[in-house]
């Protein structure tokens, strides 16, 4: 959805093309505001990222859209340890790694927001 300039053609598209229970599943960078931009500093974004919204912005789209059942979580880590690099090395001395979400609760600071939406 970040890629796209009308999220909100991709979304009616979506529900249109879905059977009735269908479920959208996606992810997406999460627009922090201001917290966004300082990190920016450490972490370039990605300039392809052309369309972020935060979960409330997402919310409101999907709604207008026609879905309901929206669920927006936040992920802080997309495995454990954070680093693919790190998680590299542990699994070749056989050491315990997770490839997985980690959801927080407090969504403006999470840089990933997985959303699914039901038709």
């Amino acid at each position: 959805l970040e890629h796209v300039i009308s999220d909100q053609f991709i979304l009616r598209e979506a529900y249109r093309v879905l059977r009735e229970g269908g479920v959208l599943f996606c992810t997406t960078p999460n627009n922090q505001g201001k917290l966004g931009k300082f990190l920016e500093h450490f972490m370039p974004d990605d300039p392809t990222h052309i369309n972020k919204k935060n979960a409330a912005g997402w919310f409101k789209q999907l709604h207008d859209a026609g879905f309901h059942h929206i669920d927006i979580k936040g992920t802080i880590f997309h495995g454990m340890p954070p680093s693919p690099a790190l998680r590299g090395k542990m699994k070749r001395y056989g050491l315990p790694v997770s490839v997985k979400p980690f959801f927080f609760p407090i969504t403006f600071l999470c840089g990933t927001l997985y959303i699914t939406a039901k038709k």
